[in-house]
């Protein structure tokens, strides 16, 4: 290889990082991307670990980060995402899965880090925040906050 085409496969090298940090957070042939309702890019995830037990379905708790601060987390919450896992033949393995919480760690500079759990099955949000159950009959809502309180 002469001196000239490696000096040209470097500028070119240097010229499609420049315009990559110039476009923002990239997940291109990285070993981790992600598919969120926020668009292409909006979180590249940092770190993914697996949380799953025989028998249970699987928890990922994924470290992301994203150069957009202001990201509402509470929209993100019951969502459908994909996780991409590369393979090592290249490809990518999917994991769907839906959010179930969401926080922001911190911020390094322009970069600020978020924190998701994601399992495979969709949580109901107003089980969790228990909300008030209509029960069908008033007999069948008394029998059953009779139990509740004690009653057999």
């Amino acid at each position: 290889m002469t001196h000239t085409h490696k000096n040209e496969r470097l500028t070119m090298n240097v010229q499609n990082l420049a315009a990559a940090l110039r476009g923002g957070l990239i997940q291109q042939d990285r070993l981790l991307k992600l598919d969120t309702p926020l668009g292409p890019n909006a979180l590249v995830v940092q770190r993914a670990v697996d949380h799953s037990t025989i028998g249970r379905d699987y928890t990922f708790t994924l470290d992301v980060v994203s150069l957009d601060s202001t990201i509402e987390l509470k929209k993100l919450i019951a969502q459908p995402v994909t996780l991409w896992i590369q393979q090592a033949s290249g490809g990518y393995r999917s994991i769907h899965g839906y959010v179930h919480t969401a926080r922001r760690l911190g911020a390094d500079g322009s970069l600020t880090t978020y924190q998701m759990a994601v399992s495979r099955i969709k949580c109901n949000v107003s089980l969790i925040q228990r909300q008030p159950i209509q029960w069908p009959s008033p007999l069948l809502a008394f029998s059953i906050r009779g139990f509740d309180e004690g009653g057999h």
